[in-house]
């Protein structure tokens, strides 16, 4: 009997039969699917937790806002929700499909015949014959019996088993580029804000040389509010003010004697010029200040210089200071921009020089002689040094007298001062025959002048003021009575007699 291939064949049309596109793609399908919910997930975690929407549509961060103290301070920090809150990013990373199919197919077939002959023979019969003393009786009888069976079975079995295994990994996915320039952008943007907002100004310093006429410097100044928020279109003012004592300035080594009044000493307002940046637009000084408004992003940038005649308007230590003032809120902020113009060192010390004087002069000892003496100031180069203090130095107990004692010198570098004898010190004790006066410039912090001696000698005697008066004893004063003509004699009271010539 021939083998029966049918369930080989029927089972290996099973195997075929397997829609591997579905038993690999639907796991696949959705990973996918799985990972757009996630990053949509993302997507409204932004929207609803760190950007807020106003009213006209347009979208911000939320920021979160807290005080704290810092330097002694209270102040405010403003950071973006997004930058302090895991952001839920989930990415599917590995996907694994395990897939086993197991037809198990089993065919059967047999086949039984059997077959059975019976055959049997009985002769019987009757007859009678007789030949002569002889008869014969015979019987006959036959039977025949075949049997034959058949038995054919055939049997089929199919067994089929599908297993498949799908594994998913996930992980929080890395900060897209994107996402992470923006987390950048706000991270810098968490800042600090001063309870009543802030005025700022930059650089700490401000240098400039004298030498480079051409010399120009930047500095700005900023505003932002409360909340850390530019002030736009704000006025702002620049004034030369007082130089204060201040750190900045004490870190320059600047002593305390450096510090004066602008005011009243040296004309910072004439020594240099501001103009607006990058063009350099000249603003105008208006009695001691300038005036000018903050830009969109809160800022004035200035660029400063020097004018021509700035080395004649400058203390002589080259640091000076301007005030900025502006209003923040209810607020008037101020602030201070130190500057350092470097001087250069003169080629020698400034020179006290005398005009008319060769270093002794002669004045009568009686309180009505005086000389004028006349200094001038000039600087290496023999030009006149203005609005520098010359002081009149006398000796210990001196009688002679400096009028006035001390004295700034004009635009021609010079000063005038008068020298006497003190009348009201004439008449105690004994007078020198002769006297020297110092005439000293003090030190600007870059020079110190030389100072010049005069040798002042007493011309004549010094006598008493009152050893020229009149004597009043021994005469007879006499009053004559108009009417009758007779002398009335008069003895006068001892007193004094004031020298009217005093």
């Amino acid at each position: 009997m021939p083998v029966d291939n049918a369930p080989a064949t029927n089972a290996l049309n099973l195997l075929n039969g397997i829609d591997y596109g579905a038993v690999i793609g639907a796991p696949l399908q959705a990973a996918i699917t799985a990972q757009a919910m996630a990053a949509k997930s993302t997507w409204e975690f932004i929207q609803e937790v760190g950007l807020q929407t106003d009213e006209n549509g347009n979208k911000s961060a939320v920021n979160v806002t807290f005080s704290y103290q810092k330097d002694g301070e209270i102040v405010k920090l403003i950071v973006p929700i997004l930058t302090i809150v895991p952001i839920p990013a989930i990415v599917v990373t590995d996907i694994e499909i395990a897939f086993k199919a197991n037809i198990n197919a089993s065919a059967s077939q047999s086949s039984q015949t059997s077959e059975t002959t019976d055959v049997g023979g009985e002769l019987s019969g009757g007859a009678k014959a007789g030949w002569g003393p002889f008869s014969i009786n015979a019987n006959f009888k036959a039977n025949y019996s075949s049997k034959k069976d058949s038995k054919a079975t055939q049997d089929s079995q199919y067994s089929v088993e599908y297993t498949q295994d799908v594994r998913v990994k996930a992980a929080q996915a890395g900060v897209p580029a994107g996402l992470a320039t923006v987390l950048n952008i706000l991270s810098n943007a968490a800042t600090g804000a001063s309870l009543d907002g802030d005025l700022m100004v930059s650089p700490p310093l401000v240098n400039l040389d004298l030498d480079n006429p051409q010399d120009t410097s930047l500095f700005s100044i900023k505003l932002v509010d409360s909340n850390g928020l530019n002030i736009k279109g704000a006025d702002v003012t620049i004034k030369a003010g007082e130089i204060k004592p201040t750190l900045a300035l004490r870190n320059m080594g600047v002593q305390e004697h450096h510090l004066y009044s602008l005011n009243e000493e040296y004309s910072i307002t004439e020594a240099i010029q501001i103009g607006l940046a990058p063009l350099g637009t000249i603003l105008n000084w208006e009695k001691g200040e300038i005036h000018t408004k903050s830009g969109n992003d809160g800022k004035v940038n200035l660029i400063v210089s020097l004018t021509a005649n700035s080395s004649k308007k400058l203390p002589p230590s080259g640091v000076f200071e301007l005030i900025i003032l502006a209003s923040i809120g209810k607020k008037m902020q101020e602030s201070t921009l130190p500057f350092k113009v470097n001087i250069p060192e003169p080629q020698k010390l400034v020179e006290l020089l005398k005009s008319d004087v060769n270093g002794t002069i002669k004045i009568k000892p009686d309180g009505q002689d005086k000389k004028e003496i006349i200094l001038t100031l000039t600087d290496s180069e023999s030009n006149p040094v203005e609005r520098r203090e010359i002081e009149g130095i006398l000796p210990d107990h001196s009688k002679l007298k400096i009028t006035p004692p001390n004295q700034k010198t004009q635009a021609n570098g010079q000063a005038s001062f008068t020298i006497e004898w003190d009348k009201n010190k004439l008449s105690t004790g004994e007078t020198p025959d002769s006297e020297t006066v110092t005439f000293k410039a003090p030190s600007d912090g870059r020079t110190e002048p030389k100072p010049v001696s005069i040798k002042v000698e007493a011309d004549g005697q010094v006598q008493s003021p009152n050893a020229a008066l009149p004597q009043t004893q021994g005469y007879t004063l006499s009053l004559v009575d108009t009417t009758s003509g007779e002398i009335v004699p008069v003895t006068p009271p001892s007193q004094t007699v004031e020298d009217t010539n005093q």
